[in-house]
């Protein structure tokens, strides 16, 4: 009697043990159809002898499991256990101008995977960086008044766990730049502007107390108030809603008055090469080298360009096409735009952005097929055997993708892919070909002339800008630059009335409304210098939209 019940028990043992193996089996072939999870298994055989377990073989591999044909033996029991990876906690926290990320570590995770989620939509990310196992944390740069929100995921082998997501956080630790600038009425202040920012204050510095001298919209304000010899700080900040930024320490100068321009010194730099007929416009020249004629105000640098909108939609759609083998969703493309558009980031940011999202890791692809979507996206062309067998050497030295990816973005081809979109490479290689300017870039080179000179084109001037344009050399703000402040331009004379009229026709495109145009007036009669008035022009949304119409950057 005690034999039989021994026995039924080992029986109840061994169905148990079937449908716990069977319901283990299910969940190991859920799991690894998911890409998202990361996870490594050890499939167990068991085997039995008189009921009694004599033996247990760990298979690490799936291809040595899968040669086992599933009870094939009468005598072994089959099962499988899945263990789950990720990182259970990413903090963030705020300091100035930066946010700290650290996390907790995961034993089996080989590096960590940082991405920049969009708060509108959660599903488009942009990847920080890969840091190694032995890295728990980071610092990103941030902007005041942005919300941000990040995730993490850890790899190990050719497998990305799934997320872990920080707190959404709208930053409010961050300070404001400013720039000084000795003028012939005083010192300016300027600044960059910053997204979603409601008005900016600037305030004056003596004996370490601040006091508000004004409330702006504008990235630049004039401090008329000055002495010769003296010296000068201020400092600025940013408000959104009631939050305003940190006040960090004033920027100071010394203020002296600019000495009286040097005729003498030759105001122009002559292109190279030089066209066959000399532009009568001239290009800009630099600050060091220009004088100050009595109708000009000192020169200050440039504002970054700002790339072309429909090249940067090319841009991504062949980011999509190469990288992830689709068409561009509606939600993703606006995405990766905004972040060229408005975040400033560059055609390498975002085909990084590409190739370390989780939709590409998941495609699990050996080093082989890698390279191939690299030598497409950073050259356009496929791979040369030489040239392959380097990387695939250097990876398999031990050479991260990363890193291999950053060969790629600083080469001449990959300078040569943005340049034909418009849009900043990200990388330190030069063009080495010269785009023929199209019908739009004509056009608007041939408008400067309208607007700005009033005269019909001379055909060397014609091509220079048009080359220049076409070939991103130059900016669309900054040949209106070399137009207005031209030896030509200066020359005519102009007065301010005039002058703020050709300005609305070359920046916005229409004659000037009453309003405006008694509002810049004003700003003449405060004090305000036509380089001031020129930036104030140059920075509206009017000449951006014309820009992108003409497909020039602005």
């Amino acid at each position: 009697m005690k034999r039989n019940n021994a026995f039924m028990i080992s029986i109840c043992i061994l169905i148990v043990t079937l449908i716990a193996t069977s319901f283990m089996s299910r969940e190991v072939e859920a799991a690894a159809n998911n890409p998202l999870f990361m996870f490594e298994y050890k499939k167990i055989s068991y085997k039995y002898d008189d009921m009694n377990l004599v033996n247990t073989n760990y298979f690490d591999s799936s291809e040595e499991w899968d040669s086992i044909s599933k009870g094939s033996n009468n005598n072994s029991v089959n099962s499988a256990a899945i263990t789950y990876i990720y990182v259970s906690e990413l903090n963030v926290e705020e300091q100035l101008n930066t946010i700290s990320l650290s996390w907790t570590e995961q034993p089996f995770a080989e590096s960590y995977f940082v991405y920049q989620i969009d708060p509108d939509n959660h599903d488009n990310r942009l990847v920080i960086g890969e840091f190694d196992n032995n890295t728990l944390n980071c610092n990103l740069e941030a902007c005041f008044g942005s919300t941000y929100l990040y995730e993490i995921r850890c790899k190990y082998g050719n497998h990305l766990s799934s997320g872990t997501q920080s707190d959404e956080i709208l930053f409010t630790n961050g300070s404001v730049k400013c720039s000084l600038e000795n003028m012939d009425s005083g010192v300016s202040i300027a600044w960059n502007t910053i997204d979603n920012v409601d008005y900016y204050n600037v305030y004056f510095v003596e004996d370490d107390t601040s006091t508000l001298i004004t409330t702006t919209t504008e990235s630049s304000y004039l401090y008329d108030k000055v002495v010769d010899c003296n010296q000068y700080s201020f400092i600025v900040t940013a408000v959104v809603g009631e939050i305003e930024s940190k006040m960090t320490d004033p920027s100071t100068i010394d203020y002296t008055k600019p000495k009286p321009p040097t005729p003498s010194i030759t105001p122009t730099p002559k292109p190279s090469p030089k066209p066959s007929v000399k532009p009568t416009a001239k290009p800009t020249p630099k600050p060091s080298t220009k004088p100050t004629p009595s109708t000009k105000p000192t020169n200050k640098p440039m504002p970054k360009p700002e790339p072309n909108e429909s090249g940067v939609s090319g841009f991504i759609d062949r980011l999509y096409s190469l990288v992830l083998g689709r068409p561009a969703d509606q939600g993703g493309k606006d995405y990766w735009m905004n972040q060229v558009m408005k975040e400033g980031k560059t055609g390498a940011d975002i085909a990084k952005g590409f190739l370390f999202s989780p939709e590409f890791l998941s495609k699990d692809m050996d080093n082989g097929a890698f390279l191939e979507i690299l030598y497409n996206v950073f050259f356009d062309r496929a791979s040369d055997a030489g040239g392959k067998d380097y990387w695939l050497g250097k990876m398999a030295g031990g050479m991260s993708k990363q890193d291999v990816i950053m060969g790629f973005i600083n080469s001449t081809e990959w300078a040569n892919v943005c340049l034909t979109y418009g849009i900043p490479s990200g990388g330190t290689g030069i063009p080495n070909k010269t785009i023929e300017p199209n019908e739009k870039v004509i056009a608007f080179a041939t408008r400067l002339y309208t607007t700005c000179l009033e005269r019909n084109v001379d055909q060397g001037g014609l091509k220079y800008w048009s080359t220049e344009l076409a070939n991103m050399r130059v900016s669309g703000t900054k040949a209106a630059w070399g137009f207005f402040f031209s030896d030509e331009m200066i020359n005519k004379n102009l007065s301010n009335d005039i002058y703020i009229t050709r300005l609305y026709r070359t920046f916005m495109g229409r004659e000037p409304d009453k309003g405006g145009f008694d509002y810049w007036m004003g700003r003449f009669a405060s004090g305000a210098t036509r380089e001031e008035v020129f930036y104030g022009f140059a920075n509206a949304p009017e000449f951006a939209k014309i820009c992108a119409d003409y497909g020039i950057v602005k």
